[in-house]
């Protein structure tokens, strides 16, 4: 038989040494190549690979199509929204609701929301202001016109009452440059510490007149002079604050059927300016909003006053200037009630 074997690399050979039978010496080699190891199984590991190509292809195809759906509706109704098609929302149907995909489409419905809430309000708004400005102007030029005609028997009265509309309007006019000013960051407070009874009192004492006429008691509740020396003293504007409860009275004068309560209370920290009326009131849903600028509740002006709201909303702006707040509340009167609070002096 052959001897040994031996390999190198992928040769592998035997050999084997004799002698014939005429006696001559011999040597016998046999030689093979020996296949890799990996060769045989190279074409499965190929094809396999390719399936598994063609798989992760397809799963990826469907995956991005999943994800890029949501995402191309929501670039399209971004799109009608900055077209001005507020009424643009995204579906979600099919999308996740623990995804980022979903917390995307909720944001882009929020933000429809929110301006579409935004156009409806200033909508209203413009609609209030031009009632507060068409009001006055048809008393200025129908009277105007009763001048220049003649026929108005006591032209005294008839210029009084020209005068009235036309403070009136500059009243209005002066709201909203002073809404705008607010806004701005050169408006500037002069903060001292002021006595809160006392321009409460000068409040009421300036609307005591209007009142009177209105047929409306005008009740004032102020600390007494014998507490706590300083208690209702606050570091504010004077002007402002004054301009804060004279606002406040006169929305309370406008709908109070028969009282109006004005009072300042003092806390250990704080005190506090309230306005009560026995009015209508204000809905629950108009509570949060009354003190922006482009709200107006459902019912639309009122004869009686300003549907506009804006001297609620400069309240609020110059109280939160000031380093005060103020909140609405159903009033125990049976109308509204509205508190600004400043921190005490120290």
């Amino acid at each position: 038989g052959l001897g040994d074997v031996y390999k190198r690399q992928d040769l592998v050979w035997a050999a084997t040494a004799g002698r014939n039978s005429q006696g001559v010496g011999q040597v016998l080699v046999l030689t093979d190549t020996q296949p890799g190891i990996i060769a045989p199984a190279f074409g499965w590991f190929l094809l396999s690979a390719l399936v598994t190509v063609a798989l992760a292809l397809l799963v990826a195809l469907r995956l991005s199509r999943s994800l890029t759906r949501p995402i191309r509706r929501v670039s399209a109704t971004t799109a009608l929204l900055a077209e001005g098609d507020l009424t643009a929302r995204v579906s979600d149907d099919d999308v996740r609701p623990d995804g980022e995909i979903a917390e995307l489409v909720w944001s882009v419905n929020t933000m429809a929301d929110g301006l579409d809430r935004a156009r409806h309000r200033e909508r209203d708004y413009l609609l209030s202001v031009s009632h507060d400005l068409r009001t006055p102007l048809t008393s200025i030029r129908g009277y105007a016109e009763a001048l220049r005609d003649g026929a108005v028997d006591d032209p005294g009265a008839a210029g009084t009452v020209i005068e009235g509309e036309a403070r009136r309007l500059e009243r209005l006019v002066g709201d909203i440059l002073l809404l705008a000013r607010l806004e701005s960051t050169g408006f500037a407070y002069d903060l001292r510490p002021h006595r809160l009874s006392e321009i409460a009192e000068d409040a009421a004492h300036a609307f005591g007149p209007d009142a009177t006429e209105r047929g409306l008691a005008i009740q004032l509740e102020l600390p007494a002079r014998d507490d706590v020396p300083g208690a209702d003293t606050a570091v504010v504007d004077a002007d402002r604050c004054g301009q804060i409860v004279a606002n406040l009275l006169g929305n309370a004068v406008r709908y109070a059927h028969a009282t109006v309560v004005l009072s300042v209370r003092t806390t250990p920290t704080r005190v506090e300016v309230r306005v009560s009326d026995d009015g209508p009131g204000i809905p629950e849903v108009d509570l949060a909003h009354v003190f922006e600028r482009l709200y107006v509740g459902p019912s639309g002006p009122d004869a009686r006053a300003s549907g506009s709201g804006l001297g609620l909303a400069i309240v609020r702006e110059l109280a939160q200037g000031m380093g005060g707040t103020v909140v609405a509340r159903p009033s125990t009167l049976g109308g509204a009630e509205f508190e600004v609070s400043f921190p005490r002096a120290r």
